[in-house]
């Protein structure tokens, strides 16, 4: 297969709407140009539940290769869970262990 482009033109930038952009720019014009025209990164904002969600799946990884390794079943979820979920982004101790009660 060929290439349609002529020798020495860089390949075309991907294309500025797509279904979500378009979405993006009809909920705020602002916040397009931020994103898709000056591509400013989004800022990272904390989810509880975001960090519940990687706390458990680390903690059944973990249980996975522990029992492959054992050839048994790890009975420590909880603790597992407990050690992968982390306390700095919560406001105290109280809201961590309401989030670990979740998972």
């Amino acid at each position: 297969m060929t290439d349609a482009r002529p020798a020495g033109r860089p390949a075309a930038p991907p294309p500025l709407f797509t279904p979500s952009r378009l979405a993006l720019y009809r909920d705020c014009p602002e916040a397009y140009r931020l994103r898709v025209l000056a591509r400013q990164p989004e800022a990272a904002t904390f989810s509880a539940a975001l960090e519940r969600g990687k706390a458990v799946h680390a903690a059944l990884a973990a249980c996975a290769d522990a029992a492959r390794r054992s050839r048994g079943r790890p009975t420590d979820l909880a603790g597992r869970v407990a050690a992968a979920l982390p306390r700095e982004h919560f406001p105290d101790e109280r809201a961590w262990r309401a989030e670990l009660a979740a998972a």
